[in-house]
């Protein structure tokens, strides 16, 4: 099975992932300050954003940029942009007992475990 652009892997297919890739919305930003350096690890970034919080301290520290790739299909353990229930999150992605759960790096965030109630999209894989 393939995306627009991306061939899925097994893993992938069996949880649905393609249904929950925002491909009939877009990211609403509200500020563009500038233009950031990509650097060469990152190549296929579509968009820089700062961290907004402190939630995934450890791997990226808050007002730290981050590059994603819009509408990538995700692996288990990648890190993510989220829209869940409207409310954008940078998490790990995990896929467990066919359960889609987000985990921050700070263990003060609690586990954001989706259910079937949810409305969830992948925005994005940060790249690093």
């Amino acid at each position: 099975m393939y995306t627009y652009d991306k061939e899925l892997n097994e893993e992938q297919e069996k949880y649905g992932i393609v249904e929950h890739i925002s491909y009939n919305k877009v990211l609403a930003i509200d500020n563009i300050n500038s233009f950031v350096d990509c650097p060469s690890s990152a190549p296929s970034a579509s968009l820089a954003i700062k961290v907004p919080d402190d939630s995934m301290d450890n791997t990226f520290e808050k007002g730290q940029y981050i590059f994603l790739e819009l509408n990538s299909p995700l692996n288990n353990k990648d890190i993510g942009l989220f829209s869940v229930n409207n409310e954008i999150v940078i998490r790990k992605f995990f896929l467990k007992k066919g359960k889609f759960t987000l985990k921050a790096d700070n263990k003060s965030y609690k586990d954001i475990v989706i259910t079937d109630s949810d409305e969830f999209y992948i925005i994005g894989k940060v790249l690093t």
